[in-house]
């Protein structure tokens, strides 16, 4: 799929927050979601149907059941998957 993307988290490394930046060049079903480094899922972020354009949502890690360490978050939607690192320090 054309110009569709996934941004750099920020900030990273993350202590409480991170904003999670995407675009997409139609609407389309979209999953974002964290794993930890063998893959298994700790978050979904976004699962559903989005309109063309830029879009930011946050993941909140403060309080979460993620601990200090690596994890990726992962973009998906139809033919189309990217993952970025996202370093988690509590």
């Amino acid at each position: 799929m054309a110009d569709i993307g996934l941004d750099d988290i920020y900030p990273n490394p993350v202590t409480d927050k991170a904003t999670i930046s995407f675009r997409l060049p139609k609407t389309v079903k979209v999953w974002v979601y964290v794993t930890d480094l063998v893959g298994n899922i700790v978050a979904t972020v976004v699962n559903s149907t989005l309109p063309a354009g830029v879009h930011t949502v946050e993941y909140v890690v403060q309080g979460a059941t993620t601990s200090s360490s690596m994890y990726n978050v992962v973009l998906e939607a139809t033919g189309y998957s990217v993952v970025k690192p996202m370093l988690v320090v509590k």
